[in-house]
């Protein structure tokens, strides 16, 4: 038996004005060849993505689908 680690990051809002943010934090479910690059690497940064869909698991919880285009560092 393979143990899965977990591969997901959560997400957000960060929309101006702050009215404007998503209330509830969503998760982006990184693809294998993502995992090294951004798996315990992301702490302190801005990923923007692509995510023209969201994805709902069989309890109903909801995650983003596209991909991660660009790596910022966190505006302090």
């Amino acid at each position: 038996m393979r143990l899965q680690r977990p591969t997901n990051l959560v997400c957000c809002g960060q929309s101006q004005p702050a009215d404007a943010r998503m209330t509830e934090s969503i998760s982006y479910r990184l693809k294998e060849e993502e995992i090294p690059k951004y798996w315990n690497k992301a702490d302190g940064q801005d990923h923007r993505g692509q995510l023209p869909a969201h994805a709902h698991s069989k309890a109903g919880k909801a995650s983003l689908v596209g991909e991660i285009v660009e790596t910022v560092q966190a505006a302090k």
